[in-house]
């Protein structure tokens, strides 16, 4: 079990945005949103901060494999230095030379990005209305469950569709997570009809803080005009499931909440799960 330096509190900084498969100008748009951070903390983008699929079918989208000694990774690294902050990208495509690509969470410091968990879930599926979708095309499936401590916390790693399985964050739970960690793209028919609901059941069953940046707004391809949607909505939830704060635009946007883990200690103080939780009849989840 990964043991934690002793931080309360936690500012989190939530970047929304609204990315394509045009890598400069996710980068750009990064950076803007990074000129908005005015103090130290976490920042958090969504899943494919720097890449964006709009239609895996195009000539010429498939994700490139990115090295986290680009000169871009650099100015993140400064960044950091320079707020005293971290940085996760919610997603990029990382083979760290292996044969495929996976869909990579990137934690970057002062000192250095590093990959810090590959998507498990990969989102294979046909939805009503939307393009059939198979991300084990482009991605090979991660192998194993992540907690990291970033600024203090102790926090469950996921990506998107991972959001759905409820015994990944059960584990998270059982290792002593604080806050769980969704960047997201969902798409704009499945956010609507699930996004809220199912982050805040992750946020109430396990009594964790849950942080969502996200994908937001159309997506369009600068090739051939293409557009994807995605249902934005970032959020932050404390484990009561009380939405703290909630994006106000489906564009570009950030929005900052400082986190107590007092407020942990009050919710499993009141409801008690884990006392409760009458493991002797099952085999734990993961």
């Amino acid at each position: 079990m990964i043991t934690k330096k002793n931080s309360s509190s936690l500012t989190v900084h939530v970047a929304q945005m609204t990315a394509t498969e045009d890598v400069s100008r996710n980068e750009q748009q990064i950076f803007q949103l990074l000129e908005q951070v005015k103090s130290p903390g976490l920042v958090v983008f969504p899943e494919n901060a720097l890449f964006l699929q709009i239609d895996p079918l195009e000539r010429g989208s498939q994700p490139p494999d990115f090295s986290l000694r680009e000169p871009f990774f650099k100015k993140l690294q400064s960044f950091c230095k320079q707020k005293s902050s971290t940085i996760i990208l919610g997603s990029v495509p990382f083979s760290g030379g292996a044969e495929r690509l996976w869909n990579t969470m990137v934690k970057v410091t002062a000192d250095e990005a590093k990959p810090v968990y590959q998507k498990i879930h990969l989102f294979d599926v046909e939805v009503k209305g939307e393009k059939s979708l198979k991300e084990s095309d482009t991605y090979a499936y991660g192998e194993a469950p992540r907690m990291e401590e970033i600024e203090g916390w102790l926090w469950g790693l996921s990506i998107c569709y991972d959001l759905r399985f409820s015994e990944l964050y059960a584990y998270y739970r059982a290792q002593g997570a604080q806050a769980l960690l969704v960047p997201a793209a969902f798409l704009k028919t499945t956010g609507q009809a699930h996004w809220h609901t199912l982050l805040r059941a992750r946020a109430i069953e396990n009594q964790c803080f849950v942080v969502a940046p996200a994908q937001a707004g159309q997506h369009v391809s600068s090739k051939t005009g293409r557009v994807r949607e995605s249902f934005g909505h970032s959020l932050v939830i404390d484990p009561w499931g009380e939405i703290l704060a909630e994006a106000q635009s489906l564009g570009p946007e950030l929005f900052s909440v400082t986190l107590d883990s007092q407020r942990i200690s009050e919710v499993r103080q009141q409801i008690p799960m884990e006392e409760h939780r009458q493991k002797r009849l099952w085999k734990p989840p993961c």
